[in-house]
């Protein structure tokens, strides 16, 4: 009961152009993630959860993209705004929306191109945690593979690591000489 007074009072704080408190914000999106995780098709919280990507503070839109990341496959409806959100210049909010289209897997396939982008941006950890999302993805990010090689050359080699475990992932799903 106290979630969904919390939730309430969230949303009418939004609608009165009023600024809740970053916990009432917070756990808005927590009830919305406990909606969507036992309600996959729950478009209405997907769509709110969604708006938080957009919202003005930094933080409320980097959290958004971590209640994304809690989703997994489940947040597959916003590979396009998280790929908005990699591009925002935000640091954090750049970071979390890589770590949740991995999160998704290959249901971020469309994300590819953005990844790639961002995997040059060695010692970065937003480059890291690309390389790491693409490896996610799986055989869809298999044009990545010489972007991740760049980068790892590239990278400290404190990061280099990062980098190598990506590149090791994704040639896992190279068909062996005896499947081609």
């Amino acid at each position: 009961m106290r979630m969904a007074v919390d939730c309430l009072v969230a949303v009418l704080l939004l609608q009165m152009g009023c600024s809740p408190s970053r916990k009432e914000v917070a756990s808005h999106m927590q009830a919305l993630v406990r909606r969507i995780q036992e309600n996959p098709k729950e478009e209405m919280a997907i769509k709110q959860l969604i708006s938080y990507l957009y919202a003005g503070e930094n933080f409320t839109r980097t959290y958004a993209a971590a209640c994304f990341k809690q989703l997994g496959p489940l947040g597959k409806g916003a590979v396009p705004d998280l790929i908005v959100a990699l591009d925002s210049g935000i640091g954090a909010l750049e970071r979390e929306a890589a770590l949740a289209l991995g999160a998704i897997g290959p249901e971020a396939k469309n994300a590819v191109p953005a990844l790639r982008r961002k995997v040059m941006l060695v010692d970065r950890d937003v480059g890291w945690f690309s390389a790491d999302a693409l490896a996610s993805i799986g055989p869809e990010a298999m044009v990545a593979i010489e972007d991740l090689r760049r980068a790892e050359g590239l990278a400290s080699p404190e990061w280099r690591e990062f980098y190598t475990r990506a590149v090791l992932r994704l040639e896992a799903h190279r068909p062996k000489k005896s499947e081609q």
